[in-house]
């Protein structure tokens, strides 16, 4: 089961097109990314609603979530992304390239979505 009350904010903040920290996507639920076993929950929360988009067809949604210090996702995505089969190389640049065409996938996606 996902935990609505991130997936209802990544939802809101894709349709904005805009980004989210691990940081303020933990403060939702009460997350400390100081703690290390905060880090580790919310990697698998954000796990857990990718393996639920993909199995809607939809982009990962968890994309959109980046670390504050370099505004790129950690390397918990890339692995969530190789496990879901849609990324198959390891390489910096080319999971960078992935990540990007992610990016405009979701925020296409949610901006349609979110449209009355």
């Amino acid at each position: 089961m996902i935990n609505r009350t991130i997936y209802e904010n990544l939802k809101g903040v894709a349709a904005a097109e805009r980004f989210i920290s691990y940081g303020d996507a933990g403060s939702l639920v009460g997350l400390d990314m100081g703690d290390p076993p905060s880090r580790a929950e919310i990697a698998q929360i954000l796990d857990q609603i990718n393996i639920y988009e993909s199995r809607q067809g939809r982009p990962m949604l968890s994309a959109i979530v980046v670390r504050l210090h370099d505004q790129v996702p950690g390397g918990g995505f890339f692995e969530c992304a190789r496990d879901l089969g849609r990324l198959n190389a390891t390489d910096k640049l080319l999971e960078m390239e992935f990540w990007v065409k992610e990016v405009r996938k979701v925020f296409g996606y949610w901006a349609r979505a979110k449209k009355p």
